[in-house]
């Protein structure tokens, strides 16, 4: 019915432009021209520093350094980093779009092995983490709140994650990323994967590759409609001007405990950092991985801010107007119609009917599960536990041999993995501000 259908789209965080109230900021033409010139700039400042530290120009890696595959064709005006069709970057522009509009939060999570996951390196210097840490500002400036979420797991893979659906990965999914080429290299896995994060959860999520290459990327678009993307280019390395460092002797630079006055140091710690295995990539090429997820993210900005500022200005029977018109920034209806595409394959012409011929309906069926093994989303809700009917005494069973956690604060900077002096630092370029040009900032 009706209330239903609005309780959907409420929760998928698409309303009317007329349900916002006289006097918000979304119905403030002025504050919107201010705030869309200034994300803008920030948008261009972040892009110029990634430009900066990899000594890159703008006719060397046009377009933001994302290729459209359909109309740029193969790169030979220009180097690349990233593949999106551009239909997908429009879609990743237009849920950028929805999130902004109502200052919502934008869910990006990994799943994959344990190159993904990050081993040999600290958490933080994982790609999702390095991510995080330079685009949570910029997602911050412009009213939304970034979740990045690194659940890949070590020796693994995707598969047995992908079949709990959303209870694992969550049911919150807006950009989600398949990195484990290494442990699953069948294609099999990797559309069950796909399917699964398409199918289940409250949004369908623009899915991209880290590894795995376009063919099946290209299948499931071809079948569903479903946004897809892809990394390129191999890994990068910093282009240092006043620095010099031997990457192929400095491959990672993790190290098990930094000195910090919170909390004290156990003398538990081992002499040398675990992981750090010849297959396993070190914190510099996690650095350019991250990087080419911010450029995509970057360049789906751009489209998304220059429609808004189109539309602002152009007369309602064109779309325009303040607020936004919900035509320019809801999917709901679109995510439906790649859901009922996948409800009705044919299952046995897919990777999944291939490895579930004894059980097909696994691929049209949006899956739920729990587990223990970590990490999962929410941990609390999602492991068998939370599932288990409490004794009388209201006793529920724990992990054997678990410990209590030292601490729960962030992990502290590691003095080593700093940006070098006299280097270019986009993390801190994207949490600064214009410099001020008269008056007081306010």
């Amino acid at each position: 019915d009706d209330a239903s259908k609005y309780d959907d789209a409420a929760r998928a965080g698409e309303i009317d432009a007329a349900d916002f109230p006289e006097g918000s900021w979304q119905t403030d033409a002025a504050y919107v021209a201010s705030f869309l010139a200034q994300a803008k700039a920030l948008v261009r400042r972040v892009r110029t520093s990634i430009y900066d530290e990899y000594g890159w120009t703008e006719e060397e890696y046009p377009n933001g350094a994302v290729l459209h595959p359909e109309s740029d064709g193969p790169p030979t005006g220009g180097k690349s980093v990233a593949w999106m069709y551009e239909e997908s970057v429009r879609a990743l522009s237009r849920k950028l779009l929805r999130a902004m509009m109502t200052n919502d939060h934008f869910y990006v999570t990994l799943g994959g092995h344990s190159a993904a996951a990050g081993h040999g390196n600290n958490f933080l210097q994982s790609y999702m983490m390095e991510f995080q840490r330079v685009m949570e500002p910029v997602f911050d400036r412009l009213g939304m709140v970034l979740v990045s979420s690194n659940l890949a797991q070590g020796g693994m893979g995707t598969l047995q994650l992908a079949l709990a659906g959303s209870g694992i990965y969550g049911a919150k999914r807006d950009f989600m990323i398949w990195d484990s080429s290494m442990t699953e290299k069948d294609t099999k896995p990797q559309d069950v994967f796909l399917r699964q994060m398409l199918l289940s959860g409250e949004t369908v999520p623009v899915l991209f590759d880290m590894g795995g290459g376009r063919g099946m990327m290209d299948k499931i678009r071809t079948e569903s409609g479903a946004h897809v993307g892809g990394a390129g280019g191999g890994g990068l390395l910093p282009r240092y001007r006043n620095t010099t460092v031997n990457f192929s002797e400095k491959k990672y630079n993790a190290a098990c405990w930094t000195e910090r006055t919170d909390v004290p140091d156990r003398d538990v710690q081992y002499p040398t950092y675990g992981g750090q295995k010849s297959w396993h990539p070190g914190n510099y090429i996690h650095q350019s991985s991250a990087r080419k997820i911010t450029l995509v993210f970057l360049r789906a900005l751009d489209e998304a801010l220059a429609l808004w500022e189109e539309k602002a200005t152009a007369p309602e029977d064109e779309g325009g107007g303040i607020p936004l018109d919900a035509r320019h920034w809801h999917l709901r209806e679109e995510d439906e119609e790649i859901r009922k595409a996948l409800r009705s394959a044919d299952v046995d012409a897919t990777g999944c009917g291939a490895l579930f011929d004894f059980l097909p309906r696994l691929c049209t069926t949006p899956m739920r599960g729990a587990g223990e093994w970590t990490p999962r989303r929410d941990p609390d809700r999602s492991s068998i536990r939370s599932l288990a009917k409490p004794a009388e005494d209201g006793y529920v069973p724990g992990i054997l041999g678990s410990h209590e956690q030292l601490y729960v604060t962030r992990d502290v900077s590691q003095p080593q993995q700093r940006v070098p002096m006299g280097e270019v630092d986009v993390a801190m370029v994207a949490r600064s501000l214009p410099p001020m040009t008269s008056g007081r900032r306010k």
